[in-house]
């Protein structure tokens, strides 16, 4: 029952899921390279697909967040908030705004923090619906610097208002530690309060944690923050992530850095503390790649492409049929993403990456055993629409569409390609059939990371 053409040693032979033999299991086309001046700099950064909402008077919002400089060394840095959530029908606009009051930046040694202004100033309005709102540069030279270093690891201190009760903030990073993804507390914190019970809480302007004071509060996650940056030299890789769920953190049970989904893991090392890389997640659960070619108010997301070079593309899962009526035609997912594909290369994408679909099966023993697996609908079997779609993206590989795909070989069982693979332990490859565990999110990831480093 296996796909023709993927190679359980790693290699991608000459069929279905590709052409050309590379020891990442890769084909590859390898088109040319446009510069641009400021760059995603770590691999943490995402936009958000959750709200705050204010109540009790708790109008008042702190974070710490840490960020690790990745791709190269940087002349400066640039913070840039947003007023906006992802969702499966496209973007959805905040309907109030919020103050930054003031931003600082932290040093790695937790010495120094220096203010971060915007158009001069230490406060800026976030309307409703903004997006792309940038600080003014930082320069490395305010911590007596060269460069901002390739590896070292920088604090992003905050502190934002609403006027009332029901007014929201999106969110990013959680800051607990048994939440995926997310830092560790108190390094990291989000923390909602009223400023006017709670007046002892740590200040923006310091070092290291800050204190939640004696008042009552509301913890939550850190705000929708992404970190911005020039090279010293040259222009080197950067990525941005769009699919579904399974192309996000969803099901990674990583916890304590900020790295979990295998996009994130690719962008570092395995020990997650070299290799730095640079992107930013863009991933909504439960989206189809119609969220960008039709959905709304995309263009406030799209803004964030041009700090990117290249893009791991990954939807599928949500359009076949997963056994609760049909999904979409073969046509018509053929013919979403290659206007996706179109849209990133518009907007100066020169490389795409793009994974393939994973199999959906239910089991009687979770997931311990190839037997007692079952794909989820025809659509989902040998020779359904999946493996159709599959195929066929090998033969839209050019300079034009698609730079690579990628089979997920980890993903699959060594024989049979529509089930998930198996130890003999529950749970081992997916928690629910859809998803893949944390186990194969850094299988992924491995190979997603070897992939992208044919493409400096």
């Amino acid at each position: 029952m296996g796909l023709a053409g993927v190679s359980r040693s790693g290699q991608l032979g000459a069929g279905k899921f590709g052409r050309g033999k590379l020891g990442n299991a890769f084909s590859q086309f390898t088109s040319g390279r446009t510069a641009s001046p400021l760059r995603a700099t770590n691999n943490a950064d995402f936009l958000g697909t959750s709200w705050h909402t204010f109540g009790s008077s708790q109008l008042q919002h702190k974070s710490r967040q840490a960020r690790w400089i990745g791709a190269g060394a940087r002349s400066d840095l640039v913070i840039s908030f947003t007023n906006f959530i992802m969702s499966p029908a496209g973007v959805v606009l905040a309907t109030s705004g919020y103050t930054i009051q003031e931003c600082y930046l932290e040093n790695e040694a937790e010495t120094l923090s220096v203010q971060v202004l915007f158009g001069g100033a230490a406060t800026r309005v976030v309307a409703a619906g903004d997006t792309d709102i940038n600080s003014d540069p930082i320069y490395p030279s305010a911590f007596s610097l060269g460069s901002f270093a390739l590896g070292s690891k920088w604090w992003i201190r905050a502190r934002i208002s609403v006027a009332s009760n029901g007014d929201t903030l999106p969110l990013s990073m959680p800051y607990n530690q048994f939440v995926p993804r997310g830092g560790t507390f108190p390094s990291w914190l989000g923390w909602a309060y009223d400023p006017a019970v709670n007046t002892t809480t740590g200040a923006i302007s310091g070092t290291g944690t800050i204190g939640l004071g004696t008042g009552v509060g509301d913890d939550t996650h850190c705000p929708t923050i992404v970190l911005l940056g020039r090279f010293v030299s040259g222009d080197p890789m950067t990525w941005t992530c769009l699919g579904d769920s399974t192309a996000d953190a969803s099901t990674d049970t990583l916890t304590g850095n900020g790295y979990a989904g295998q996009f994130s893991r690719a962008l570092i090392n395995d020990a997650f503390n070299g290799g730095y890389g640079a992107g930013i997640g863009m991933a909504a659960s439960g989206a189809k790649a119609q969220m960008w070619t039709g959905g709304s108010n995309v263009t406030k997301a799209t803004a964030y492409w041009k700090y990117t070079k290249g893009a791991v593309e990954s939807f599928g899962a949500n359009h076949f049929n997963i056994g609760a009526g049909a999904g979409d035609s073969l046509v018509t997912i053929q013919g979403v993403v290659q206007s996706l594909w179109t849209m990133l290369r518009a907007q100066g994408i020169t490389e795409i990456l793009r994974l393939t679909v994973r199999s959906r099966t239910t089991s009687t023993d979770l997931w311990a055993t190839l037997a007692n697996q079952t794909p989820i609908s025809a659509d989902y079997d040998t020779g359904g629409l999946a493996e159709q779609f599959n195929t066929w993206l090998s033969t839209q590989i050019s300079g034009t569409a698609i730079s690579a795909v990628l089979p997920l070989t980890t993903s699959r069982h060594p024989s049979d390609d529509w089930s998930w693979p198996v130890t003999g332990a529950a749970n081992y490859a997916t928690p629910d059939g859809i998803h893949p565990s944390s186990a194969i999110h850094a299988l992924e990831a491995t190979a997603l990371r070897a992939a992208m480093a044919l493409y400096p």
